[in-house]
């Protein structure tokens, strides 16, 4: 039925329109019309209802061009229900099925849905699964992922994750709930193998072993790349078996309680209790035994104003030279006498002889112009004295011999002279003075040079 237009009449009031009566019968048929409308013989709007007439025919909303079906609340066949952006299924403990045909997928922007799987379909685009706010994604019961699983958040796995390949977690990522306490006190840290055992060589390679040895020379070893050796040296060796090293000295090596022979050693200060000396026994130096010291070819004592004594044992005698001295005392104003062979013995001579006379000798080396001593004797012992004296200038080879006598009065000295004063020119001028209680025998060189005086002297008592 075609809609029915109101005549209104001309002007207002005026009487040419319709009747109140004819107006309200258009007005109920303009509404029968609108709630029952057929459109093209094929849809049927009755009430709030759109029908297709034809049989088994859709219902096609078209828009024109850019425009789009809007409709604000929609429900489809009484159990899906869009409002907003919101499908929600109104029947009670219903699933939301949506299903594509043949071979086709699920698109929801570039999220395809076939079967079981849910890829994207953008170029290298990730598949990013997240959850609002506080609210976490739940992959329940047998979870696979067969190629690379990234996730931004927190993974929670309340079963058993098997990796097939590896796992592979970003820089500064943590794990929580695993605890080996392996590399700190970290609760939160999954430390894999090759990060402990670089852990581990980073700890022992800045390690090392410092000793020093009794040269006070400080070493190290470093315990990632070296070893430490034991190696022996001179007499001693080393030997090592399971954790022990053992050090060891051979037979060429002197011990406490040991017998062995020493070859070459140096003793410096030793303290040696009854020694035996085997064959020739050669002493570099000096030797001190007790209180007598061997130095050279002198043997002296170092006690205290103590005498040198030889004693022979038993029956035997003192040999000085192959010449054997008597083993006991003779009696007083004897000598001693050889009988040819080497044998001295004691034996009496005349009564007075020896008794104020001294036999000495001795020798001096002068230098220079000045007058020299050649030699001196007590004034109060001694009053006269008579010298023999050879006298030897190398620098000009000349020699000399002279006797002189000397004596004295107290107070002054008197000398004179006789005999070869040199093989050339005159060697020296003897003199004689008295200075602190000493007679002198004086002499000046004729030549300045070093002369050597040997002399043998004869004092006679005062």
């Amino acid at each position: 039925m075609a809609r029915q237009i109101l005549d209104i009449g001309g002007n207002a009031n005026d009487g040419t329109g319709d009747t109140l009566r004819a107006a309200m019968d258009k007005i109920n048929d303009n509404f029968v019309e609108l709630y029952d409308v057929s459109v093209d013989n094929f849809i049927t709007i009755t009430q709030n209802n759109i029908t297709a007439t034809r049989s088994n025919d859709d219902i096609n909303l078209i828009p024109a061009g850019t425009g789009t079906v809007a409709i604000t609340n929609l429900t489809i066949d009484n159990n899906i229900n869009l409002t907003d952006n919101n499908i929600s299924v109104t029947q009670t403990n219903s699933d939301l099925v949506l299903r594509s045909s043949g071979t086709g997928d699920l698109v929801f922007d570039t999220v395809s849905i076939h079967d079981n799987t849910i890829s994207t379909n953008a170029s290298n685009a990730d598949l990013e699964l997240s959850a609002n706010g506080t609210g976490t994604v739940q992959l329940l019961k047998n979870t696979t992922a067969s190629a690379d699983l990234a996730v931004t958040g927190t993974l929670t796995v309340s079963g058993t994750a098997t990796l097939s390949t590896s796992l592979t977690l970003a820089s500064g990522a943590t794990v929580t709930g695993i605890d080996n306490g392996a590399l700190g006190s970290s609760a939160t840290l999954l430390a894999t193998q090759g990060a402990i055992k670089t852990y581990v060589d980073a700890q022992v390679t800045a390690q090392d072993l410092d000793f020093a040895t009794d040269d006070s020379t400080a070493l190290s070893i470093d315990l990632d790349s070296e070893s430490l050796q034991f190696s022996g040296g001179t007499g001693i060796t080393t030997a090592g078996s399971g954790n022990t090293v053992t050090i060891a000295i051979d037979s060429t090596v002197a011990t406490l309680t040991g017998s062995q022979t020493l070859t070459n050693k140096t003793l410096t200060a030793p303290t040696i209790n009854t020694p035996t000396f085997g064959g020739t026994s050669t002493v570099t130096g000096s030797l001190t035994i007790d209180s007598v010291t061997i130095a050279d070819n002198t043997i002296s004592t170092n006690a205290s104003n103590a005498d040198l004594e030889l004693s022979a044992n038993g029956t035997g005698t003192v040999v000085l030279n192959s010449l054997k001295f008597p083993t006991s005392d003779g009696s007083g104003n004897q000598v001693l006498k050889t009988d040819g062979s080497g044998n001295l013995g004691w034996a009496t001579v005349a009564s007075g002889s020896f008794t104020h006379i001294t036999n000495a000798d001795g020798t001096v080396s002068l230098t220079g112009s000045s007058a020299g001593v050649v030699d001196s004797f007590t004034a109060s012992t001694y009053r006269s004295a008579k010298y023999s004296v050879s006298m030897w200038d190398s620098t000009n080879s000349r020699a000399g011999i002279q006797d002189f006598y000397v004596t004295h009065d107290g107070s002054s000295a008197y000398i004179t002279a006789t005999g070869i004063t040199s093989t050339g020119a005159d060697m020296a001028t003897f003199t004689a003075d008295i200075d602190s209680g000493n007679v002198r025998v004086l002499a000046t060189l004729a030549s300045g040079d070093g002369t050597v005086f040997k002399f043998n002297k004869i004092l006679i008592n005062v």
